[in-house]
């Protein structure tokens, strides 16, 4: 508890909030145990809303405010998965535009700064690059070029080489919900089939027969090889790791049912 920024304790108090970002030298997103401002409003937001976490946009309802004063100081968006856990849909919406407006200001930082290597990496001014963000990211530190804070995405060490990576699973990654995946849709992030960094598409890691229904009705590829058997005598594709997690589905619903 000791550990938290004032920040932190003002997240359940807007107006609070808003005067001490007013006032604090701290940036919004610094990260105190793994938990940021950021994440900490959004992953509460679901307790003071009044439809909870379930995917429906509320109304007459403030859950969202606290996380949209946080974004408002254009913090970076590093970890979106941790931002999403609990947060309610209303805030899913806010986060999703404040990500939308920094991956737009990404592209157009790398179109100014590289227009020739940007061009030959596939970006194009009607482009959302979500699933690019790595190799966009990965472009300007390699040309030297500092990447302004609300624009970075999150990087992890590697353990065997000790080297800094950069590490940005798309939006489509990293949700398990059809609602969600329809806002994200609406809001222009049209790549649900791209591969992040290890070779895994949305549609390999998810684990809701739902939303996997979903990907495939929106031109995921199911037959398309497992990124965690390429190379291997298995040869698996996506299919079979669908199979499996409809069966596990199917199985533990059979259990609560017979219980």
């Amino acid at each position: 508890m000791f550990s938290q920024t004032p920040i932190h304790f003002a997240i359940h108090w807007p107006n609070g909030l808003k005067q001490l970002l007013r006032a604090s030298s701290l940036p919004p997103e610094i990260p105190v145990e793994l938990e940021t401002p950021l994440s900490a409003s959004t992953s509460y937001s679901s307790y003071f809303c009044k439809e909870g976490d379930h995917p429906v946009h509320c109304s007459n309802c403030s859950c969202y405010e606290s996380a949209e004063i946080i974004l408002s100081y254009d913090c970076s968006i590093v970890d979106l998965h941790a931002c999403i856990i609990s947060a309610s849909h209303r805030t899913k919406l806010k986060l999703f535009e404040h990500l939308k407006d920094r991956r737009v200001r990404l592209r157009e930082f790398c179109l100014k700064k590289l227009p020739e290597e940007s061009s030959k990496l596939g970006l194009h001014s009607n482009q959302i690059p979500d699933s690019k963000a790595n190799d966009v990211v990965e472009l300007l530190q390699q040309k030297g070029i500092e990447i302004p804070r609300p624009l970075r995405i999150r990087i992890e060490r590697d353990s065997a080489t000790s080297t800094n990576t950069y590490y940005w699973r798309s939006v489509y990654h990293t949700i398990n919900c059809p609602a969600t995946a329809d806002m994200l849709l609406q809001l222009g992030f049209t790549d649900p089939d791209s591969n992040d960094t290890q070779g895994n598409t949305p549609l390999s890691i998810a684990t809701s027969p739902e939303y996997a229904l979903w990907l495939i009705d929106h031109g995921a590829d199911i037959t398309a090889p497992s990124a965690t058997t390429v190379g291997s005598k298995l040869n698996q594709m996506i299919a079979h790791g669908v199979g499996y997690e409809f069966g596990l589905y199917f199985f533990y619903l059979y259990l609560r049912r017979n219980k």
